[in-house]
C-alpha cells in the first residue's frame, strides 16, 4: 500500500487473513473501518484474501485510520472484559499535498514481474479545472531507473478534455538490466505545480541465459528413472542437480541460487543528494509568516505546515534524481513551526485460530494379484550430477534414476554459453517418490560399539479404503545384535492414511560401516482389520536398507613417528618398532605409511586442522593464520605458489581476519574469546597485534586499530623501568615463572615490526626492560630465546652471538637432534598415550633459535646447528602437520620456511622402501612433478619391527601415524573429573531432558590452569539446550560454547584445585538410546594434559 492517500483518488487497501502457523483463512467475515467508523464487511476468498477501494472524495485530515476486525463469536475472551478483544490490523494514510488539488499515481503490483515480457502498469489521474490546456491534451512522462541508470522513458499524451480524472497505462519490457528491482516514476506539470509519484517494483533475477527444468513425472515410485528437461540457449552446457526437499528445513540449502549470485553483485542505489561528503541539495525556501492571513470565500484563514504530508520532492529524492524547474516542489513551511519524526505505518498480521480441516490426498493406482515387493538401499540425499549440452535448439533431456527414499525432490540446473554467458533456473524443478504402502526406520549416522540403540520404524499405510495387517522383521547380522521391543514381533493392523511404530534395540559389535535392513509385510489386506483379505488387491513388502557406522569406544589416540631424511646421491635406512598403548580398544587400531618430496607441504595441505582444536578462542585463530604468512612465503620461494593457491590463502586470511575483529574491544585490547566484554588480555592483544603486523603484507589492515592498540599498550607499560605489567591470564603456562619479563620480551618482538613512532618509544623501554633483567640473572632459556630473537628483529649482531653460544650451551645433542629442555613440574602430567618427546615450551625454544641462526648474515656457518635443530623440530609433528599446541606450531612453521629456503633443493627425487622382517611391503617413488604430493599406503599389521630405506638426492618427509582408540585413563592425570545425571522426564525407560552434573579440578603441580576445554561426545538422539548454556556463560561459570559434529566443547577460563562443577542440560531430538558417553577435559595450550570419564545413561 501506498503511504499517501491523495484527496479524491480512490485508495486501494489490500487484506490477508491467516492463522498461527501461517495458514490462509477462506471464507472467514472481517469488518474494515475507516476512522472508527464501519463502512465495510468482506469475506476472504480461497487464499484468505480481500481488497477493497476506498473513496477519499471529501478527505482532507492529515491521517485516515484503517482497521481491519475479525470478529469471530466462537472465540473465548475474557468475561470481566466489557468490550470484546478482537483480532485487529491497523494501518494510518497520510495526506498528499497539493496545492492545486492536482495528483498521479501508480496503481502497484504486488507480485514480481517476469522476465522476457512486457509489463502493463495503470497509472491514475486528477486534475483541477483550471490546470487543463485549452486543448484538452495533458502530457505524463514516464521514467524507468535501475542501478542508478535510466533503463526506459517515454511520454504519454492524454485526452482530458471530456473528464478531469481517469487512468492510463503503458508497457515496460523487463529485460535483465532490471536487475532485481527497479523504480518507475510518473510526472507531469500542471499549471504552476509539478506533480509526481514513484513505486519500487520487483522483478524476476533475469539472466540472459534464461533456463528452466522439469521432470517428466511429478510422482514416481522409489527408484524409478526418470527423464529430466531442460531448456537454456543454444549449445549451452549445463549442470543438474536434485536434493531432498527436506534439507532446506536446516539451512537455506541452495547455495548458489538467483538471489545469492544478485545479492552478491555490487548494487547501486542513491537517496538524496549528497554524494562522497558534498551536499547538493538546493537550500529551502523562506517559510512562511504564521501570522499572515489569507482570504477565500467569504473568510480569512491562517496558515499551517503540513508537517506529515507527503509532496512530489520526496520522490525524487529518494532516487536521486536532481529536478530543474521553475515550479514549486516543496510544501510550504511555516516559520516557527518544529520538524518532527514520521514513520511509516505497517499492517499488523491478523492471527486467529486454524478453522480448515486437513485433507491428505491418496494417489491410486492399478494393482494386480500378488505380492509386490520393493526393496529400497539407495538413500542418497542428492541425485542427477551431471552435465548436458543443450541442442541448436537450446533443448536438452537426460534419464536419470532416483534414490530410494520416500520424499520429495527439489531440482535445478545452471548453465553457460559462450554468447549468452550464466543462466540459472528461477523456479525448480518437482518430483515426489511415493509408495502406498512402506516402511521407514530413524537410524543415526554413527554409533559406539556396544551401545544400545533402540531404533524406530514406522510402518505408512495409505491405501485409500483398506486396512493391512502388517508383520516387522529386522534382518539378523554378526556385526550387531538385534532385540525387538515388547510388542515389536507381533503383527498390527493399520487404517487407512495412518502408521503404526515398531521399535527394535540393535547393539553394535563390529567396527566400521554395516547395514540396517528391516522389512514390512503385509499378511491381510481388506476392507477392515477383521474381516478377510480381498483377493484383488496385491499384498505389500517393502524392505529399507540403511547404513549405520559402528565407532569404537574410548579416546582418540594419535602416534605419528617422523623421519626427515637428507640424502645426496646415497642411501640411508632407518630402524624403527610400532607397538600399541596397552589401554588400545580391541580392533579399533589403523596405521598408515606416506612420504612426500617437501617437508613443509604437509602443513599447507592440512593448514585448517593442524592441531584439530576448536575455534571459539582468539589465540587459536590467530595461530592458524599466521602459518598462512611463513608458509606462502616458503611456496612463492620454491616455486610451488599458484594463483589459485594464493587466491585461496588469502580468501582464508580475510575470513580470519574477520573473526578476530569479534575478539576486540573499543579499548584498543583483545579478550580470550568472541565478543568477549572483559578489558582485555595483555597476552591475546600482543600475539594479535604482532599477527596483524604480519598479515598486512597480503591483506588489508585497518591501521587505526592498530594504533589503538599501541595506545592500550601504553598504558600498562611501566614508565621508569619499561616492562609491562600482564593484563589477564598468561596464554601458556611456561612462561607463569617470569610473567612479566615473558609479556615485555613478546611485545618487544611485536614493535619490530613496524616502525610507527609510539612502537619505538616502547621498543626501546621494553628491550632495556628485557637485558636488564638478562644482566641480572633472572631469565630462564625459555626467556633467553625470546631475547635473541629481539636482537635478531633489530639487527643487533654485538649481544647476538654471546647469548647464543649461552643457549647452546644448555642444549641436549642426542641421536642427531638439538633440542632443549624446559624444567616445569607442570610437564609432568601425562595424556592418555604416555608422555610425549617435547613440549610445548621445548618446541617453541627451538623454533626461535632456528630462526635466529637462519636469519643471521652468515647463516651457512650456523647451518649444522640449524639442521639437526630442525630435525628434533619436525620429529614432534602429527600427520598434519602441527606440533604441539597453537603458539609452538606458528614458531615452527615460521622457521621452518626459512630454513626449508637455505636448503632447497630444486630437482630432488627420493625412491622410499618400507620393509617388515626383510619384506619389501610399500614403494613410493618422490620425483620433481610428484614431491608435493603425498603417497600413502596402508599397513597390514600396526605393530612390529620396521626399516625405512631411503635413496636418492634432497631432503624428504615420510611418516608413519598410528591412530586408535584407548580406554579412559584412569592414573597420571591433570584432571580430576566426574559425570552424573538427573532428569526429571523420563517415561517408558527413556529421558526426553536431562541435566550432565560435571565436577573437574585440576590436581597438577601448580595450583590452577589456564583455560581448559571440556569435551563431551554427545549422546546419540540429544543436542544441548542452548538457552541454558547461555545462562552458564553470562553467570560467568564458562566462558564459551562450541558444536562441532557430535561433540560439545565448554571453554572455561581456568580451573583450580578445589572442584569446579558445571550442569549441562541436554534434551531429546529424535532417537531414544543408551550408551557410555565420554567427556574428557584438556588444557587448550597443552593438549596431552587430559582428563576423561565414562558416563553410563
Amino acid at each position: 500500500m501506498d503511504q499517501y492517500y491523495r484527496s479524491g483518488l480512490p485508495c486501494f487497501i489490500p487484506m490477508s487473513m491467516m492463522d498461527e502457523t501461517g495458514k490462509p483463512l477462506p471464507d472467514e467475515k472481517i469488518q474494515l473501518s475507516v476512522n472508527d467508523k464501519d463502512v465495510a464487511s468482506l469475506t476472504t476468498d480461497s487464499a484468505g484474501k480481500a481488497q477493497y477501494w476506498l473513496d477519499t472524495t471529501g478527505y482532507h485530515d492529515p491521517n485516515i485510520n484503517i482497521t481491519i476486525t475479525y470478529r469471530n463469536n466462537d472465540h473465548c475472551y475474557y468475561l470481566e472484559y466489557s468490550n470484546a478483544l478482537y483480532p485487529t490490523a491497523q494501518y494510518r494514510f497520510q495526506r498528499f499535498f497539493a496545492p492545486t488539488g492536482s495528483f498521479v499515481e501508480i496503481q502497484r503490483e504486488g507480485k514480481e514481474l517476469s522476465c522476457g515480457k512486457n509489463h502493463t502498469v495503470k497509472v491514475r489521474y486528477l486534475l483541477c479545472e483550471e490546470c487543463v490546456r485549452k486543448n484538452g491534451k495533458q502530457s505524463f512522462y514516464v521514467q524507468c531507473l535501475s542501478r542508478l541508470n535510466f533503463i526506459h522513458h517515454q511520454k504519454i499524451v492524454v485526452d482530458v478534455s471530456e473528464a478531469y480524472s481517469g487512468s492510463f497505462t503503458f508497457d515496460i519490457p523487463v529485460t535483465t538490466e532490471y536487475f532485481q528491482n527497479a523504480d518507475i516514476i510518473v510526472t507531469s506539470i500542471v499549471r504552476n505545480n509539478v506533480i509526481a509519484h514513484s513505486i519500487n517494483v520487483n522483478t524476476e533475477k533475469c539472466f540472459k541465459n534464461e533456463v528452466s527444468m522439469s521432470f517428466s513425472a511429478e510422482v514416481v515410485e522409489p527408484g524409478s528413472e526418470v527423464e529430466v528437461l531442460v531448456t537454456a540457449a543454444p549449445l549451452s552446457f549445463c549442470g543438474l542437480r536434485a536434493y531432498d526437499r527436506s534439507l532446506s528445513s536446516f539451512q537455506s540449502y541452495e547455495s548458489l541460487g538467483p538471489d545469492t549470485i544478485f545479492y552478491n553483485l555490487y548494487f547501486l542505489r542513491q537517496h538524496g543528494y549528497n554524494v562522497d561528503g558534498i551536499d547538493f541539495n538546493e537550500p529551502a525556501p523562506p517559510c512562511q509568516d504564521p501570522n499572515k492571513q489569507i482570504f477565500c470565500k467569504d473568510g480569512y484563514y491562517v496558515q499551517v505546515s503540513p508537517r506529515t504530508d507527503g509532496d512530489s520532492s520526496q520522490y525524487f529524492r529518494a532516487l536521486g534524481v536532481m529536478v530543474y524547474t521553475t515550479k514549486p516542489l516543496l510544501k510550504p513551511v511555516v516559520c516557527g513551526t518544529p520538524e518532527i519524526q514520521t514513520f511509516r505505518p505497517l499492517f499488523s498480521e491478523v492471527v486467529a485460530d486454524s478453522m480448515a480441516a486437513k485433507a491428505s490426498p491418496s494417489p491410486s493406482g492399478n494393482a494386480a494379484p500378488g505380492t509386490k515387493e520393493t526393496i529400497r538401499t539407495n538413500m542418497a540425499e542428492e541425485f542427477g550430477f551431471s552435465i548436458i549440452q543443450t541442442d541448436s535448439t537450446g533443448h536438452a533431456s537426460e534419464t536419470v534414476q532416483v534414490p530410494d527414499s520416500i520424499t520429495g525432490w527439489i531440482g535445478n540446473a545452471l548453465c553457460v554459453s559462450k554468447h549468452e554467458g550464466f543462466g540459472k533456473t528461477n523456479y525448480t524443478a518437482n518430483i515426489t517418490t511415493f509408495l502406498m504402502f512402506f516402511v521407514d526406520m530413524t537410524v543415526p549416522l554413527s554409533i559406539c560399539r556396544e551401545e544400545v540403540l533402540v531404533v524406530p520404524t514406522a510402518v505408512s499405510n495409505y491405501n485409500k479404503d483398506h486396512y493391512v495387517t502388517v508383520k516387522v522383521t529386522m534382518q539378523s547380522s554378526d556385526d550387531y545384535e538385534i532385540t525387538p521391543v515388547q510388542g515389536a514381533e507381533e503383527e498390527r493392523c493399520i487404517p487407512p492414511g495412518e502408521k503404526a511404530f515398531f521399535y527394535f534395540r540393535v547393539s553394535g559389535k563390529t567396527l566400521g560401516s554395516t547395514n540396517l535392513t528391516c522389512t514390512a509385510e503385509t499378511t491381510s489386506i481388506g476392507k477392515s482389520c477383521n474381516g478377510p483379505s480381498d483377493p484383488s488387491v496385491p499384498q505389500r513388502k517393502d524392505t529399507v536398507v540403511k547404513k549405520i557406522n559402528v565407532e569404537a569406544d574410548g579416546v582418540l589416540y594419535e602416534d605419528t613417528k617422523n623421519f626427515f631424511i637428507c640424502v645426496n646421491n646415497s642411501s640411508e635406512t632407518r630402524h624403527f618398532t610400532l607397538s600399541l598403548p596397552e589401554n588400545v580398544v580391541q580392533d579399533s587400531a589403523k596405521t598408515s605409511f606416506g612420504a612426500l618430496g617437501d617437508f613443509l607441504r604437509i602443513s599447507y595441505n592440512n593448514i585448517d586442522n593442524l592441531l584439530l582444536l576448536p575455534l571459539s578462542c582468539c589465540e587459536h585463530t590467530v595461530f592458524c593464520l599466521l602459518p598462512l604468512v611463513h608458509l606462502m612465503d616458503y611456496c612463492r620461494f620454491t616455486g610451488q605458489l599458484t594463483d589459485d593457491m594464493e587466491k585461496e590463502s588469502i580468501t582464508k586470511m580475510n575470513l580470519g581476519i574477520q573473526r578476530l575483529w569479534n575478539c576486540w574491544g573499543f579499548t584498543g585490547a583483545y579478550g580470550t574469546f568472541y565478543s568477549t566484554s572483559s578489558s582485555g588480555n595483555s597476552w591475546v592483544t600482543v600475539t594479535v597485534y604482532s599477527a596483524l603486523n604480519e598479515l598486512s603484507e597480503y591483506v588489508q589492515i585497518d591501521e587505526s586499530i592498530q594504533d589503538q592498540t599501541l595506545v592500550w599498550f601504553s598504558t600498562i607499560q611501566d614508565q621508569q623501568t619499561g616492562c609491562f605489567n600482564p593484563q589477564g591470564y598468561s596464554l601458556s603456562l611456561k612462561a607463569r615463572t617470569n610473567p612479566r619479563y615473558a609479556l615485555t620480551a613478546l611485545a618487544n618482538i611485536a614493535f619490530h615490526m613496524q616502525n610507527r613512532p609510539l612502537e619505538v618509544s616502547m621498543r626501546e623501554k621494553s628491550m632495556a626492560c628485557v637485558e636488564e633483567a638478562h644482566r641480572n640473572g633472572n631469565l630462564d632459556v625459555y626467556l633467553k630465546a625470546m631475547l635473541l630473537h629481539s636482537y635478531t628483529l633489530s639487527k643487533q649482531w654485538g649481544p647476538w652471538g654471546p647469548l647464543y653460544e649461552d643457549i647452546m650451551k644448555q642444549a641436549v645433542r642426542e641421536g642427531g637432534t638439538i633440542y632443549w629442555v624446559y624444567k616445569d613440574k607442570w610437564e609432568a602430567a601425562f595424556g592418555p598415550g604416555g608422555p610425549r618427546s617435547r613440549n610445548s615450551a621445548e618446541v617453541e625454544m627451538a623454533s626461535r633459535v632456528l630462526f635466529c641462526a637462519m636469519s643471521h648474515p652468515n647463516s651457512s656457518e650456523y647451518l649444522t646447528d640449524g639442521s639437526q635443530i630442525a630435525l628434533g623440530i619436525v620429529e614432534v609433528f602429527n600427520s598434519r602437520g602441527g606440533a604441539v599446541s597453537s603458539p609452538d606450531t606458528s614458531m615452527a612453521l615460521q622457521a621452518l620456511s626459512l630454513y626449508g629456503m637455505r636448503t632447497f633443493v630444486k630437482d630432488s627425487n627420493h625412491q622410499v622402501k618400507l620393509l617388515s622382517d626383510g619384506e619389501v611391503i610399500g614403494i613410493i617413488g618422490l620425483t620433481p612433478e610428484n614431491r608435493f604430493l603425498q603417497q600413502q599406503i596402508q599397513l597390514p599389521q600396526s605393530t612390529g619391527n620396521y626399516d625405512l630405506a631411503v635413496t636418492g638426492t634432497g631432503c624428504m618427509l615420510a611418516q608413519v601415524t598410528t591412530k586408535c582408540n584407548i580406554k579412559v585413563p584412569k592414573d597420571n592425570s591433570a584432571f580430576s573429573l566426574t559425570a552424573s545425571t538427573s532428569s526429571q522426564s523420563c517415561k517408558f525407560g527413556a529421558a526426553k531432558s536431562f541435566t550432565l552434573n560435571i565436577s573437574a579440578s585440576f590436581i597438577g603441580e601448580p595450583n590452577s590452569c589456564n583455560m581448559p576445554v571440556l569435551e563431551i561426545l554427545c549422546i546419540t538422539g540429544y543436542s544441548e539446550d542452548r538457552m541454558k548454556l547461555y545462562e552458564l556463560i553470562r553467570a560467568g561459570t564458562i566462558g564459551r560454547t562450541e558444536r562441532m559434529g557430535n561433540r560439545l566443547y565448554l571453554y572455561f577460563d581456568g580451573v583450580r584445585m578445589a572442584p569446579q562443577i558445571t550442569s549441562t542440560p541436554v534434551r531429546t531430538a529424535s532417537d531414544r538410546t543408551q550408551k557410555a558417553a565420554p567427556e574428557k577435559h584438556q588444557n587448550f595450550h597443552r593438549i596431552r594434559v587430559t582428563a576423561s570419564c565414562w558416563k553410563s545413561f
